[in-house]
């Protein structure tokens, strides 16, 4: 079993081990990245500007949290939701830096899109609510478990 090596393919898929190709292939996802950035799509923010609490959500998630957050019902509590997941906007960490609270809505165990906003933002994340059965999480299971961080339980 190979574990890693240092093989790189070409444009058209080749794969070859040779340094100088695996140097222009690299620069090009760079440049890829930068391009990426240019177009780069702000993150949704629905509710009130002068927020507390963020509820950070991407992909699927957003009808189920929005809901949620207005069955709640919070004055101070905002939705940030995500169309696009990388790479992030620059200002990310302003907007981060503002919340008081952070609680990240995740569909996976380890909260992969929590750790890539502290990486990119050095802001922790007080909370990751990690839905990871398979189904999408419900209403009602969200509204049980944003009450509980909302007001400071460890779940």
């Amino acid at each position: 079993m190979v574990g890693a090596d240092s093989h790189e393919h070409d444009e058209i898929g080749h794969v070859y081990e040779d340094f100088d190709l695996r140097e222009r292939m690299v620069q090009k996802r760079l440049r890829k990245i930068e391009s990426m950035q240019k177009d780069i799509e702000e993150p949704l923010l629905i509710g009130p500007e002068d927020f507390r609490t963020l509820i950070i959500g991407w992909g699927s998630s957003f009808h189920i949290i929005e809901e949620t957050l207005e069955f709640i019902g919070r004055s101070d509590t905002v939705l940030m939701h995500f169309q696009q997941i990388y790479p992030l906007p620059q200002n990310i960490g302003m907007k981060l830096e503002q919340a008081q609270k952070i609680i990240v809505i995740e569909g996976n165990k380890t909260g992969q899109f929590a750790r890539l906003l502290t990486q990119h933002t050095g802001r922790m994340i007080d909370y990751v609510l990690p839905y990871y059965s398979g189904l999408q999480f419900s209403v009602e299971q969200l509204t049980r478990d944003l009450d509980s961080c909302l007001n400071g339980e460890v779940l």
